[in-house]
């Protein structure tokens, strides 16, 4: 049947209050159900359910509550409170069949509580296992970094273990503070092992445990740990570190401080020679160094990224 819509206007109110009158909802799709799709790949809600607790909260297990969760950080980092307000502007709620409404941050506060350290462990290790079935891991270079996340926990609030004061990358010394730990991968930055810890605690303490585990991990899962060359930076730098590493044979790319070694700083640009990358090339300069007691390799380059930042 052929209708005569007429002017602009006269559509306009046949669209709005007319015969033709319709109601549209605009909802954000796209990457909410590429990560469920990446979920149900890597079965990440059956993991869950299986070492998780079976409490059920609006509907939800456990299990589920943490999924939802988590594909919220990743599309929109923010806090829990806000997770209703972005998920009705998703099909979230159609495709997993929740009302938004009732996973307020008491919600996730409730299921989050069930959750012990031994689990995430235990389903850390699973979901590794499981990627590298996929083929989807490599060990081969690894990333290593902590940071660090201040807190508003009351100062005479002695029910958390983890929020202690220290020194605070945001420079809030003056909150108490929780760190997190991880290694990634080179490729796409996908975590293999992680670890939150107490705020009080220093890089450098925290270091050869937290490999010593990754290794065991590593192992168990059939990796070549041989192979594996771990990266981090000079937060972790210390003579008992590196020389757990040598007892180790642990390959390592790691930065020095540059105030403790002038006489690399003072090297004329006549001596650096250009190293090639794939979209650049760098001015590098190597040589060979007694640090810690051990002849070491090292490669010094300019940054002219780094330059223009400490010129500011």
């Amino acid at each position: 049947m052929v209708k005569h819509l007429g002017t602009a206007d006269q559509l306009l109110y046949k669209l709005t209050e007319g015969p033709f009158k319709v109601k549209i909802r605009s909802a954000s799709h796209g990457a909410v159900y590429f990560l469920l799709k990446i979920a149900e790949e890597l079965e990440l809600e059956r993991i869950f359910c299986r070492h998780f607790s079976d409490q059920v909260r609006d509907g939800l297990k456990v299990g589920k509550s943490l999924l939802l969760a988590a594909i919220h950080r990743a599309v929109r980092p923010d806090s829990k409170r806000s997770f209703a307000c972005w998920a009705k502007q998703t099909t979230l709620p159609d495709i997993c069949g929740f009302d938004p409404y009732r996973l307020s941050s008491q919600h996730f506060w409730d299921q989050m509580h069930t959750v012990t350290d031994e689990q995430i462990e235990r389903v850390e290790k699973e979901i590794t296992a499981k990627m590298i079935e996929k083929n989807l891991l490599s060990s081969k270079l690894l990333f290593y970094d902590l940071t660090n996340f201040y807190t508003y926990i009351d100062t005479k609030n002695d029910r958390s273990t983890l929020a202690r004061r220290g020194k605070n990358k945001q420079k809030r010394n003056d909150l108490r503070q929780f760190g997190l730990a991880q290694v990634v991968t080179k490729e796409f930055l996908i975590p293999v092992l992680s670890q939150v810890y107490e705020g009080n605690k220093s890089e450098k303490a925290l270091f050869t445990p937290f490999i010593t585990r990754l290794r065991k991990n590593l192992s168990e899962l059939n990796m070549d740990i041989e192979e594996m060359t771990i990266v981090f930076d000079k937060g972790s730098n210390s003579e008992d570190n590196f020389t757990q590493l040598d007892e180790l044979e642990i390959p390592y790319v790691a930065s020095l401080t540059a105030v403790h070694h002038k006489d690399l700083v003072n090297i004329p640009l006549t001596d650096y020679h250009k190293l090639t990358t794939k979209d650049k090339e760098l001015p590098c300069y190597r040589t060979k160094k007694l640090i810690w007691g051990k002849e070491r390799a090292v490669v010094v380059y300019l940054s002219g990224k780094l330059r223009q930042g400490q010129l500011r």
